[in-house]
């Protein structure tokens, strides 16, 4: 097992907040006149290139996009590869996207831009200048979640590219572990040995929802040093229930007892809102902090 300190993350990983926002839409659940909401903290919007794979003909990109204040249009966001000569474009999420631009022309420069519309029409959000050239490298092209195991079993498919053009690896190998919750490192890495080209690699010991899955991609030279080609965060689904119960009605009161998700989602917040024929007519939020006895 390798020593996990060596490899120091690229890129920040993203607060709990920003995951329920990606991975999350709101939801109500009414019960007499009560509501009780989650609610998130937001935050400015936010594009950065963290990853780029430059090939002869190919260029690998991975981008990580926040949005927590729904300031980016609805489906304005893109990544676009050009030059005088070539345009093209491809559609983004929110999150972390990965992907790559193929049948590119060799030895030649292009300007690459992350695009969203706050309101305003399009702007960059983050850009770079690359030229293609031969070289070898290696990829994680994309992660997909297997739909069957959404709730409970996470497994993924992991698209790998690995173009060794300049002869320079002994071995690839792709590993992956997954970090728990309030843990800082995966307890255990998972190996697998990588061919030239492209490939899919399942990814089926994570056994975890609300955790976090590390993906690197390792080469071994020829002098035996040992390189990082591609290096991955990703969250598996969160996996999020609440328990709650009217305990009492009466003409002036009304009693209800809930058991908050703050062992694993410390970030949380739940808003209660009490209405009176549709109005609301008082509000009240709940955190962490506020409640002494956190199992209910």
């Amino acid at each position: 097992m390798r020593d996990k300190n060596k490899f120091k993350k690229q890129f920040q990983k993203k607060s709990r907040l920003e995951i329920l926002k990606s991975w999350m839409t709101s939801f109500v659940i009414t019960t007499a006149a009560v509501v009780v909401t989650v609610v998130a903290i937001p935050s400015s919007p936010k594009a950065s290139i963290n990853q780029l794979q430059i090939f002869q003909d190919q260029i690998v990109y991975q981008v990580e996009i926040t949005d927590s204040d729904n300031a980016i249009q609805s489906n304005s966001l893109e990544i676009i590869l050009e030059n005088q000569f070539e345009h093209y474009a491809i559609d983004l999420d929110l999150g972390v996207n990965i992907g790559s631009f193929t049948e590119l022309t060799e030895d030649t420069t292009y300007q690459l831009y992350v695009m969203g519309d706050k309101g305003f029409g399009n702007e960059k959000l983050a850009s770079k200048t690359i030229t293609t050239k031969p070289s070898s490298g290696g990829a994680i092209l994309s992660y997909e979640l297997l739909e069957s195991s959404v709730h409970y079993n996470p497994i993924y498919d992991l698209g790998i590219i690995v173009r060794d053009q300049l002869n320079l690896y002994n071995l690839v190998t792709l590993y992956y572990g997954v970090i728990g919750y309030d843990e800082t490192e995966p307890f255990e890495y998972y190996s697998f040995d990588i061919a030239d080209g492209e490939s899919t690699i399942t990814l089926d010991q994570i056994y975890q929802s609300n955790a976090q899955v590390h993906v690197y991609l390792e080469a071994t030279l020829e002098n035996n040093e040992i390189i990082i080609l591609d290096e991955l965060y990703f969250y598996t689904p969160i996996n999020f229930e609440l328990y709650y119960s009217v305990e009492q009605v009466t003409e002036s009161a009304i009693k209800v007892s809930f058991y908050p998700e703050f062992y694993q989602l410390s970030d949380l917040e739940y808003e209660f809102k009490l209405k009176k024929d549709g109005l609301v007519v008082s509000t009240k939020t709940f955190d962490s902090h506020d409640i002494q006895d956190e199992t209910m």
